[in-house]
């Protein structure tokens, strides 16, 4: 009888530990699952204010935030929202993405920002901001489209 009370009470034992572990791994692998974060970085939440919003004043705003950045602008997202917003209907905010175009793009992609500046130069020769633009990211423009000032 006591090697049947040992067994039932080893069984038991083995149980109960089973049971605390399997609990132990379910509460570990939920602590392993973390939410997305939503994207936070400035300059991408600037970009889809920029794209997405009708209010006039608030792409103002958030054209001069990405016009301000002073880092190096390489998200793709916001490059086509730059080069989109340059061709739109109101100056100050052309210009303002013009000049937030001076800081965009890495090495793969300075070729393309560039003719982009220099094909809304030519359309909108008025820009007198692009020229700062195209100056920072040292491309020589042919005379007939130099602007003095």
């Amino acid at each position: 009888m006591t090697q049947s009370y040992r067994n039932v009470l080893v069984a038991g034992l083995v149980l109960f530990t089973l049971c605390l572990s399997s609990t132990g791994l379910a509460a570990k692998r939920k602590s392993r699952r973390r939410p997305l974060k939503p994207v936070t970085h400035p300059v991408i939440l600037w970009s889809r204010t920029l794209s997405e919003t009708t209010d006039p004043e608030q792409k103002k705003i958030a054209a001069f935030k990405l016009s301000q950045y002073s880092q190096p602008i390489y998200q793709d997202s916001v490059i086509s929202t730059l080069i989109s917003c340059m061709k739109d209907s109101d100056v100050q905010i052309r210009v303002l993405c013009a000049k937030a175009m001076g800081r965009a793009g890495n090495q793969s992609k300075k070729s393309f920002i560039r003719s982009a500046l220099i094909e809304t130069y030519k359309n909108d020769p008025s820009l007198r901001e692009l020229w700062f633009a195209l100056s920072l990211l040292e491309v020589k423009m042919p005379k007939k489209f130099r602007i003095c000032f």
